[in-house]
This record gives structure tokens, sequence and C-alpha cells, in this order.
């Protein structure tokens, strides 16, 4: 049995799977799909910071 707990897991980031501009505009277009303005806002910054970090 794994005892994997809350503490040894790792923080997802998903900027890290927005790795090319396609993927992005898809990620942003179903975002947007959920009319959920919160939700759409945290996914525009996670595509900043993918491309900032891809700079």
């Amino acid at each position: 049995m794994n005892n994997k707990t809350i503490e040894n897991l790792s923080t997802f980031d998903p900027s890290e799977y927005l790795t090319n501009e396609e993927v992005q505009k898809l990620y942003i277009e179903e975002a947007k799909r959920t009319g959920d303005t919160k939700f759409l806002s945290e996914c525009i910054e996670h595509v900043e910071k993918a491309k900032q970090d891809k700079a």
C-alpha cells in the first residue's frame, strides 16, 4: 500500500504544460467556455507564467 500523504505531494503548476501557443490558446478557450471569470483569470495567469518561463 502506498503511504503518501498530502505533505509528500508537490504543487501542480499548469504553466509547465502550456508549452506552445496552440496549447495556450486551447487552454484559454476552454476556460472561457466555463463562464467562470475567476477561473479564466487564473488560466490567463498560467499562460503568462508559461510565456515568461520560456523567455
